[in-house]
């Protein structure tokens, strides 16, 4: 990095004061290089990186094999089992054992479901008033 520089007349007086930047433009210029060439890493630049390489470093949840991911917060590799299991153990509806009203048949469903799949004599007659 560049410092600015401060020029000083004779007397010794501030004259002027030259930014970090048109050094560095002067500087590659008498290298016979462009600014566009050389430029420094901002900090973001530099958290950008270490994300990703933290990203080719994300070992699956359920199998021992480590994969690139597409964001930080991905836990599985791109396998069809391993989504599989991860569906089933964080995404699913829960299921329940439930009695039918209407013709009292066990079965097994989510909790918003009230009938099971067999068609009931009462449901029908109820679609049919309507």
């Amino acid at each position: 990095m560049i410092y600015p520089v401060k020029v000083f007349c004779p007397n010794g007086k501030l004259k002027k004061i030259i930014s970090s930047k048109v050094i560095t433009n002067r500087t590659w210029r008498s290298l016979k290089c462009t600014t566009a060439s050389f430029k420094e890493p901002t900090l973001k630049e530099i958290k950008l990186k270490e994300i990703e390489d933290k990203k080719d470093k994300i070992k699956c949840i359920f199998c021992p094999k480590y994969f690139k991911a597409r964001y930080l917060t991905s836990k599985v590799c791109k396998s069809a089992r391993c989504k599989q299991k991860h569906y089933r153990k964080f995404g699913a509806v829960p299921k329940e054992a439930k009695i039918c009203p209407t013709c009292s048949a066990h079965f097994y469903a989510t909790p918003s479901r009230k009938f099971c799949n067999n068609p009931c004599k009462f449901r029908s007659k109820s679609k049919r008033k309507k």
